[in-house]
């Protein structure tokens, strides 16, 4: 399985000198942290995310699922998209989960 693998980018979290960087990545972490189902890579949590949204994750399809989302059968991925969240306000409106973690993985690898 390819892709940064949640243990490498905990390490790197560690030791990164880049603010912006550091955020983003402690960003995805938590929201890995949150969901439900365990995931390996960041790539791996994207195509969950994904499949729960049935589209891709970009701002407004995490706002649209957040809006209707059922919170006592899906408490977990709620708390996880709502994180994701924040993190799109420095991205250009309908960029997309995969768009950000193929940035974060071509600055910290």
């Amino acid at each position: 399985m390819g892709g940064i693998t949640i243990e490498f980018a905990q390490e790197k979290l560690e030791t990164l000198n880049n603010k912006s960087l550091e955020n983003k990545l402690d960003i995805i972490l938590k929201s890995i942290n949150d969901w439900p189902v365990e995931a390996k890579t960041l790539e791996e949590y994207c195509g969950m995310v994904e499949a729960f949204l049935g589209k891709s994750v970009t701002k407004d399809n995490l706002n649209l699922e957040l809006k209707k989302i059922n919170l006592k059968n899906h408490a977990w991925e709620a708390e996880s998209l709502f994180q994701l969240l924040a993190m799109f306000d420095s991205y250009p409106e309908n960029f997309t989960l995969i768009e950000i973690i193929t940035g974060l993985n071509d600055e910290i690898v």
